[in-house]
C-alpha cells in the first residue's frame, strides 16, 4: 500500500476506484481526526471509513459522482459536472440514459438534461424516487424555482436525504443560497418535528414529482 501512496498520481474518482485507493488530508482536531490511545477517530476519520465500505459493497453507487458533479459545478466546470452527473444516472436510472444521449446528440447539453428531467418526472408518477434526484438536473439547468419544488416536496414526503439539503447547501445547492425558499427551506429542516403544513404519513406518497398533479375531473355521481 505505501508504494502505491508513493507514486504520484492525478486521476479522478473512476481511476480511484481502479486503483483501489483514495488517500485524504485531514485537519488534526478533536473533532474531525484524532488518536484516542493509538487508535484512529473523529467525525472525519468515522465516514471515511464508512465511505470505504459503501465502495467496497457497491462500487457503481451513485452518491460520490453526485457529489464530485456538485464540486465541478460550483467550481464553474459545466462539463465534466454533466460527465459525472452523467455517470450518476447510468448507475441509478440506466433506463433514462439513451434518450438523454440522444437529446445530447440533438441539443448538446441543455437538451440532456431536460431529457433527463422529463424522463424522471414521468417515472416518479409510477414509482417512488427521490426528488432531490430532480432537483440536482433542474439546478444544472438554471430552474432554481423547480428545484426547490423538488427540495420540498422531499422534505414533506419524508425523503431520507431531505437531512442533508441544508448539510449539502454549500456543495450542491449553493447556487440556490440566495433564494428566500431555499433559506426558509433549511430553516424548517433544522427544527424538529413533523414538516410544517405536510400531510398526514398515510398520504406522503400521493402526489409524486415535483411539478403539480394535474387536476382531478369532478365526479359525475352528483356528489
Amino acid at each position: 500500500m505505501r508504494q502505491v501512496f508513493e507514486k504520484p498520481f492525478t486521476g479522478d474518482f473512476d481511476e480511484m476506484i481502479k486503483r483501489r485507493a483514495i488517500r485524504v488530508a485531514v485537519t488534526f482536531n478533536r473533532t474531525h481526526y484524532f488518536i484516542d490511545h493509538g487508535q484512529e477517530r473523529g467525525l472525519t476519520y468515522e465516514s471515511l471509513k464508512l465511505f470505504e465500505k459503501a465502495l467496497n459493497l457497491a462500487p457503481a453507487f451513485p452518491s460520490p459522482y453526485y457529489a464530485i458533479s456538485g464540486y465541478h459545478q460550483k467550481r464553474g466546470n459545466g462539463e465534466l459536472s454533466f460527465e459525472y452527473l452523467h455517470q450518476a444516472l447510468s448507475h441509478q436510472y440506466a433506463a433514462i440514459v439513451p434518450e438523454m444521449d440522444r437529446a445530447y446528440r440533438q441539443g448538446g447539453q441543455g437538451a440532456a438534461l431536460k431529457a433527463a428531467a422529463d424522463r424522471l418526472e414521468e417515472l416518479s408518477r409510477n414509482q417512488t424516487l427521490p426528488p432531490e434526484d430532480i432537483a440536482r438536473i433542474y439546478v444544472r439547468m438554471g430552474e432554481r424555482q423547480r428545484a426547490i419544488d423538488c427540495l420540498e416536496q422531499s422534505y414533506r414526503r419524508g425523503f431520507p436525504g431531505a437531512l442533508m439539503i441544508g448539510a449539502d447547501s454549500q456543495w450542491e445547492w449553493t447556487s440556490l443560497a440566495g433564494e428566500p425558499r431555499f433559506r426558509a427551506l433549511v430553516q424548517r429542516i433544522g427544527i424538529p418535528g413533523p414538516p410544517d403544513g405536510g400531510p398526514p404519513a398515510g398520504e406522503r406518497n400521493e402526489t409524486a414529482g415535483c411539478r403539480p398533479a394535474p387536476a382531478r375531473t369532478p365526479s359525475a355521481s352528483g356528489r
